[in-house]
């Protein structure tokens, strides 16, 4: 795995730039400490925000209710049998090397930005987001935390290598990467299912932003836990249709 925040570099790589981050229709500059923005291995952005000490109590409130949300979803998917998912596992979320005052130990104990729950089913994998990436109007890649997002490819991942063209140099050293085909849609508007569709690229990918009538920053756990098991079930069944149609 190699991380970068240099803006020259994520945009030869990826023909973006870095927007903004949001939670609760409150705008933050994306954290660019530690060279943690792009995975240039997997073309994964890790957006997350540059928090005052003032609004960590904000931050910490929202991801510990993102973790119950998770848990509850888990628990909701386990019980439907009829689904035919596999293993069903919640990440912690955690990423080395962001700057210390975020950690537990050291700082606000908000380390937990990227928490994702996967599924596997039908040699694909099925990813659940309470956040969602999109980009702007002006190439930008941007984050809204609190916004469901979900995704399903080959490998689990939402952006993969453009293998059609050549490896680029990475800074002034010798390590090289592939260019990135990124899958992130182009508005944070809710798409309607018409819009299901997957790629035509090597991992078959496809991201879709559910509608989703609550509000995770001040709704109930449970009923918007049922809400995204019941638009995630939709989802899944919806990508299958596509496949085998």
């Amino acid at each position: 795995m190699g991380m970068t925040s240099d803006k020259k570099i994520i945009k030869k790589l990826t023909g973006l730039s870095i927007g903004k981050v949001f939670l609760n229709n409150i705008e933050y500059d994306a954290q660019a400490k530690g060279d943690r923005q792009l995975d240039y291995c997997s073309g994964n952005f890790h957006l997350f925000p540059v928090i005052e000490d003032n609004q960590s109590d904000n931050w910490k409130s929202y991801l510990d209710k993102e973790k119950e949300i998770f848990k509850r979803v888990q628990e909701y998917l386990s019980q439907n049998k009829l689904s035919g998912f596999g293993q069903i596992v919640v990440g912690t979320g955690t990423l080395t090397g962001i700057p210390e005052r975020y950690m537990a130990k050291k700082g606000m104990g908000i380390n937990n930005f990227f928490r994702t729950l996967t599924v596997e089913k039908d040699k694909r994998f099925y990813v659940i987001l309470l956040k969602r990436f999109y980009i702007d109007e002006d190439n930008n890649v941007n984050c809204i935390f609190g916004k469901v997002q979900f995704y399903s490819s080959l490998n689990g991942k939402i952006n993969e290598d453009d293998i059609a063209k050549s490896k680029v140099s990475i800074g002034d050293g010798e390590e090289e990467a592939y260019p990135k085909i990124i899958h992130y849609p182009k508005s944070y508007k809710a798409q309607n299912e018409k819009m299901i569709r997957c790629s035509d690229t090597k991992q078959k990918v496809v991201v879709y932003n559910p509608k989703i009538q609550g509000n995770i920053v001040n709704g109930s756990i449970d009923s918007l836990s049922k809400e995204i098991v019941e638009q995630f079930n939709a989802f899944v069944n919806c990508v299958e249709k596509n496949i085998n149609s």
